[in-house]
């Protein structure tokens, strides 16, 4: 069974701690050894007392990492590199800085993503829960048997009685209200603002 890779952020911190402990003077092994004691998470503890045992071996870090088949090749690539010409802990500074652009690169994604997908969902069931709602007022209430009668015949409405003028009034009111209530969700969209492309 091949070993889970690590995630962008678990890179990121390994990545960072290492960097930090190149820059202090701790050697490779004394840095393993550190991180596995520091390790919040035994999967973590496990992998780095693994990488530790690899490390004292055969004293290369790059193999080590590469052997454990949970680092990406190219980070690989580029900390060879950086042991055959002595620049391990600025290797490790890129390599931390790239693995946050990636986080923050997949966070903009997600959000770009999630974003209109739950806007679209609260859009839809606000045009639903409208749609019944003035399906009802309209079918099963006095107001909207008004309104009918009104539109139908404004004599006929007058000759039963209804305030012609306070239904019209009404009437404009609520499809006001109604149209107000779709330009709020128009502008409400990705651009807060209605565009036309």
């Amino acid at each position: 069974m091949a070993a889970k890779k690590l995630s962008n952020e678990e890179l990121f911190h390994f990545c960072e701690q290492y960097s930090i402990i190149l820059r202090s003077g701790i050697s490779s092994v004394e840095g393993l050894r550190i991180l596995s004691e520091d390790s919040p998470t035994p999967e973590g503890k496990v992998l780095l007392e693994g990488l530790l045992e690899k490390m004292e071996m055969t004293g290369n870090f790059s193999e080590t990492l590469e052997e454990s088949g949970v680092f990406p090749a190219p980070m690989i690539s580029y900390l060879r590199l950086g042991e055959q010409t002595g620049c391990l802990d600025e290797v490790f500074a890129i390599l931390t800085r790239f693995y946050q652009q990636e986080i923050e690169i997949s966070d903009a994604i997600r959000s770009a993503v999630t974003y209109p997908l739950v806007l679209g969902g609260m859009l839809v069931l606000i045009v639903l829960i409208l749609t019944a709602a003035m399906t009802i007022y309209m079918d099963f209430s006095k107001h909207g048997y008004e309104i009918a009668v009104v539109g139908e015949s404004e004599n006929t409405a007058r000759y039963v009685g209804i305030k012609v003028k306070k239904v019209i009034l009404r009437t404009l009111l609520l499809s006001g209200a109604v149209c107000g209530l779709a330009g709020l969700l128009l502008v409400g969209g990705t651009n807060h603002t209605i565009t036309t492309t």
